[in-house]
Parts: C-alpha cells; structure tokens; sequence
C-alpha cells in the first residue's frame, strides 16, 4: 500500500488493496442465495448507527479547515509554489448509543470536502464510517464504510490538466469487517450525477447502486480463538493510540510498544507513535481559540502506518492529552487540534481545528 493511500485513509479515504487472497466468487461475499438484497456491514451489526434519529449517550462534533501547500519536488527537497488557506473543511463525529440488546455502539464519521473555487477548481470529497461495538474488555468488532472521489492524478502536471477539464463525481466505496474471527471488504466503484456537500447526502446516493453493481474486488482473512485478528478498523485505532498516548504521557511508551493493529480492505497494518512532545506553543493557540484547556497538555505526536510487505505512511497529529486519561476502550476520544499529511509529492493538506 502506499504512503499515499495511507494517508487518504485519516481523510476519509478508501486505503488501497494489498496482499491478501479474494474471496470466490466477485460479488457472492454479502448478497446471500439467489437474489437475496445487499446489505453493508454496518447495517447489518449495527443499524441504528447513522440513522440520525438514534438516542445518544454522549456524542460531539468538531470541524476543521484545509490548507493547501503545493511544491514542485526537486529531489531530496522541493519549492514551494502557492499555499492556499481554506481549500476545504472537514467535519468529525462520534456518538455512542445502546442496542437494545444492551450492547453499547460507537459511531464514528469523518467528511472532507474541498472548495473548487479556492482548490484551484478541484472538486474532491469523502466520508469514511465505523461502528464499533464497546465492551469493559475493549472492541469486539468494527464494521465501516468509506466514499471518496477518485483522485487518479500523481504529479502536478496531472493535477494541472485535471483542473482545466470536467470535475468527475465518480467515486471509490468500501464496506467492510474487522473482527478476531475474520475481516472481510469489497470495494465499489459508484457515481453521482451532481455535486453533494454532506455525508448523508452521498451515501443516499450511494448506497442503492450497491444492489446492482458487483464489488470490483472483495477480500477476506480468517482469524482463530488463537490468533485473532484485530477488532479495530483505522478510525478505532487512532483514538486507541491517543488514548494510550495520554495515559504515558508522564513515560512515552517505546515506539514498538505503542503499535496497533487494525484492518482495512482485508489487511492487517499496524499504527504506530513513533514520537511525541509537548507543544505549548500550539497549546496556547488552541486554548486562546477555545479550543483546548490547558496549554502544556497539548502535544505533538508523529505516526507511521506499517503495512506487510508495503510502503510505511507518515503524519503528524496534535492533540489536548489531560493527565490521567484511563486506557479504556469506554473513555471518550480525543479529537485531533490538527494534523499534516502529503497527500500527494507536490501536495500537504494541513487540517486547522475551527470548532
């Protein structure tokens, strides 16, 4: 997978196929006998999760603008050409609710979508979901889905060319699984006829082409009671890692021990801290907006995604880590102040925490 996939990931994004065996027959992963309806993974374990009329037990929502930064790469350095403040915004979520088997559910959503008229006339967007099941002993499993719009550009000469033709509203879909006894995913090519701004909006228009298209390629690996695979999908994991971050923030952990596992489209990677520090600089900031408390509990942490047999993907996240935080899978996330990725050699996305 690459390092560039790897990062779409935290934007909402899809991450690309990698490395493991297809199940049979395309299209036979989720449809059932004969002409039985499709059903994604989340609504078929959890779904009450994103009907929006679901009593909540504790939720919140925070957003974020985009910054452009575009560089010409020269080698082992690049120039950087423009940047552009508010190129797009992203919203994140989470609510928890109860089954009414009493089973607590985890909602999280993330949406991004750019302003083609500050982006340079790109038009992009994306909503990845999971629900995720809670327990005292930690997540149990995590279904998802994700949409964004296909982004076949790779150099700025591509990027270039795009901008000056029509805007595609094609997109790349995923559903899938992660749990200890198996992880299973089937990706989707679907297309809208007009432009949406909402992640509700896009999986309307969506999710009833999945009754009539077969899955491009579905995927699976099967766990045991001895080796499980992970329960968490990419979403799970990084709220797991800052949780984990803020309960040794006294005595970081070594970067092998913070690694965890997760799934996506039917592969094991792992999330690992590789470093963090304080950042009472940023600290003060956010807290001058509002947006966090205390400035010297605000820090700076960089991540590496490792993928068997794949490139490793990089980002930098900031993020209020209160002393004290428990290590629980049951203990609210922790919302991102920001974050840094290189979408693309000639492209960073800074994500600025407005609200």
């Amino acid at each position: 997978m690459t390092r560039r996939r790897v990062l779409q990931g935290l934007c909402a994004v899809s991450f690309a196929a990698a490395g493991v065996a297809a199940v049979g027959a395309v299209g036979a992963a989720r449809r059932g006998d004969g002409d039985a309806p499709y059903s994604t993974w989340i609504e078929s374990r959890a779904s009450r999760a994103f009907d929006g009329t679901t009593p909540e037990v504790r939720g919140m929502s925070v957003a974020y603008r985009v910054d452009a930064h575009v560089s010409l790469p020269l080698g082992f350095t690049s120039l950087e050409l423009w940047q552009k403040p508010g190129v797009g915004v992203a919203v994140a979520s989470y609510h928890d609710y109860r089954e009414t088997s009493g089973q607590m559910i985890r909602a999280f959503e993330l949406f991004s979508i750019s302003d083609p008229e500050r982006a340079q006339g790109f038009d992009r967007c994306g909503f990845f979901r999971e629900a995720l099941a809670l327990s005292p002993s930690g997540v149990e499993w995590t279904a998802y889905f994700g949409a964004m719009t296909s982004w076949p550009e790779k150099t700025l000469s591509d990027a270039r060319n795009a901008a000056n033709g029509p805007q595609p509203h094609t997109y790349e879909a995923i559903d899938g699984l992660s749990a200890p006894l198996e992880t299973r995913s089937s990706v989707f090519q679907v297309s809208t006829d007009a432009r949406l701004t909402d992640p509700a909006a896009l999986w309307a228009a969506v999710r009833p082409q999945l009754e009539r298209k077969d899955p491009r390629s579905v995927k699976s690996q099967t766990g045991t009671p001895g080796q499980p695979l992970p329960s968490l999908a990419f979403l799970g994991a990084l709220e797991a890692s800052l949780r984990s971050a803020a309960a040794h923030r006294a005595k970081p952990l070594a970067p092998a021990a913070t690694r965890i596992s997760f799934t996506h489209n039917g592969v094991v990677r792992r999330l690992e801290l590789a470093s963090m520090s304080s950042d009472t600089k940023r600290g003060r900031k956010a807290v001058a907006a509002g947006l966090a408390r205390d400035a010297a509990d605000v820090f700076q942490l960089r991540y590496r995604i490792l993928t068997p047999g794949g490139d490793t993907g990089d980002f930098v996240l900031w993020a209020e880590l209160p002393p004290g935080t428990p290590d629980d899978a049951l203990t609210p996330p922790i919302p991102p102040l920001a974050w840094e990725m290189q979408l693309r050699s000639y492209l960073r996305l800074d994500f600025e925490r407005t609200r």
